[in-house]
């Protein structure tokens, strides 16, 4: 049996729910636009909760893709296609042999603070996943409100070090910089195509005085080619930001509404991490256009296929294909769009002018 899994937002549809049908004068179009091009994601890792997550720009190519199992695999039980062509795979390896870095960015914004029970079981399940780690495997804690700090002495593999910046706690601040706690995350994990580099999330997703956009943090996220894994929790989670965030960087969103859940959460993060393997490829792609990417796995005797999209930008080039209406921003048919929002904007004018006369 074959399972397809695919995540794809097209930029028709992203202008279609923006606008939600309306007419738009020149003014209000040309404001659009101008905000679109600024703050448009500009590098995407397309994934479902069980599908790849891609480093594009990495040379070779990286690509991740989760299994049932990944004892007794080899390169022999994946098959991989770049735009529907069959590619040669240069290696696969089971994640379970490379180093794990990991960083902890804990929410302790008022919205969350409050419940002290859930703060401690959020700071129980961190240890958890301490416990789990190998010799070989580093992790930090950030935690955050409106201030964001990294506890204790940052990347170590020391297990007391790490519970003992669990324990920690920051002063009780106001306000929520999601968004700049995990930029900062990315600087402590200081990945490179030798290690898994994850950072797990738990927050209500709400984000209030970051200086970081998010559209400049998912093209960090992508360029660095580390997962988020987020785990919702509070009384209003902003959940379609979360998943936000877990999408475009290849990782997976979690809720929990009992906070005596965390335990279980981190631990399934674990088990993906540890049942992934990297896949790496030599592609012939140069451009700054998405690509499609499948993979089949053999895999408990059956066949599944998993799906994602990449490109080849250097930050360089996604930020000038934004700026020039490619990549992140508008194309043909967005621009063909705003002409006519804005000449309908100028006709109606008119015809109220000469209404008036």
């Amino acid at each position: 049996m074959t399972q397809h899994q695919d995540v794809r937002v097209s930029a028709r549809s992203l202008f279609s729910r923006a606008f939600g049908g309306r007419m738009l004068g020149a003014a209000s179009a040309a404001l659009v636009a101008s905000a679109f091009m600024v703050s448009a994601p500009l590098a995407q890792a397309a994934v479902s909760p069980e599908g790849l997550r891609i480093v594009g720009n990495a040379n070779p190519v990286q690509v991740f893709v989760p299994t049932q199992n990944n004892s007794g695999l080899d390169i022999s039980d994946f098959q991989l296609r770049e735009d529907g062509s069959s590619q040669t795979l240069v290696s696969a390896e089971p994640n379970s042999s490379l180093p794990f870095v990991t960083v902890f960015v804990m929410d302790y914004s008022p919205s969350v603070r409050n419940n002290e029970t859930a703060l401690k079981r959020m700071e129980e399940a961190a240890k958890g996943f301490v416990s789990l780690m190998q010799p070989k495997d580093k992790a930090a804690v950030i935690k955050f409100n409106d201030r964001v700090e990294v506890m204790g002495a940052g990347l170590t593999s020391n297990h007391d070090t790490l519970n003992a910046a669990i324990d920690s706690i920051p002063p009780q601040r106001g306000y929520s910089k999601l968004y700049d706690a995990i930029s900062k995350a990315i600087e402590v994990s200081n990945c490179n195509p030798k290690l898994v580099c994850s950072i797990i999330v738990l927050s209500d997703g709400d984000d209030v005085g970051s200086a970081l956009p998010l559209a400049d943090l998912h093209n960090q996220l992508y360029q660095a080619g580390t997962a988020v894994f987020p785990i919702g929790y509070g009384d209003n989670i902003n959940v379609n930001k979360l998943q936000e965030l877990a999408t475009n960087s290849g990782g997976a969103y979690y809720t929990s509404e009992d906070s005596s859940q965390f335990s279980a959460v981190y631990e399934r993060i674990w088990a993906r991490l540890s049942n992934e393997f990297m896949l790496t490829y030599h592609t012939a792609a140069t451009d700054c256009k998405k690509h499609n990417v499948e993979v089949d796995v053999n895999d408990n005797g059956g066949t599944t296929t998993y799906k994602g999209t990449m490109n080849r930008c250097t930050p360089g080039e996604a930020a000038s294909r934004a700026h020039k209406g490619g990549g992140g921003s508008f194309g043909l048919w967005e621009l063909a769009a705003l002409f006519m929002t804005a000449g309908a904007g100028v006709a109606l004018q008119r015809m109220r002018r000469r209404q008036a006369a």
